[in-house]
């Protein structure tokens, strides 16, 4: 019986004494682990009644839901709209605009109004241009230094002339605003 004993605490011992070595092993030096995460990229364009202030995603969406435009907007109103912008990407997009000569709601009417838009020092005109007009380029919405935003007042006049000249009906035309990543 006293040698049982004996090994009960030798064997006590000898687990205390490991027990202390694999403390002493695992306290006396360093660890460390890397965590990461992932930012997908994003650009947004939203056309809205007035210019966003915010400096978040989350207040975008909640500005993009309040202030969206959902009907045609009388050209004589200045400015007709806002474009804005977010964008993540550290390279940047270009944003284009591009608009539809106005027609007449009547079905025999055939004729057309032209009319400019202008964005940002761009100008759009439906009689004389032919593509997409640059109107924020790469260089000027990169992400470099956290998200970007961006909101550009929209303005338009119409061609005097061709409203002058047009039979009486109701007339629209579509703005279109596009984007690439660089």
């Amino acid at each position: 019986m006293f040698k049982m004993k004996k090994n009960i605490i030798a064997t006590l011992l000898v687990l205390a004494l490991g027990s202390i070595a694999i403390s002493a092993a695992v306290n006396s030096g360093s660890s460390s682990f890397d965590v990461s995460t992932e930012v997908n990229g994003l650009s947004y364009l939203a056309v809205t009644s007035s210019a966003y202030t915010g400096q978040t995603v989350g207040e975008w969406n909640s500005f993009i839901a309040a202030n969206g435009i959902t009907s045609a907007v009388d050209i004589t109103n200045s400015p007709l709209a806002y474009i804005n912008l977010v964008n993540n990407k550290r390279t940047g997009v270009n944003v284009y605009m591009y608009a539809e000569k106005m027609t007449g709601s009547e079905s025999a009417n055939t004729y057309v109004i032209d009319y400019e838009v202008s964005v940002n020092n761009a100008t759009y005109n439906t009689s004389t241009s032919t593509s997409n007009e640059l109107f924020v380029s790469a260089a000027n919405s990169q992400a470099s230094e956290g998200i970007f935003f961006g909101s550009y007042p929209v303005s338009a006049s119409v061609d005097q002339n061709s409203f002058d000249n047009a039979p009486e009906d109701t007339y629209t035309g579509t703005i279109y605003f596009t984007f690439s990543a660089t």
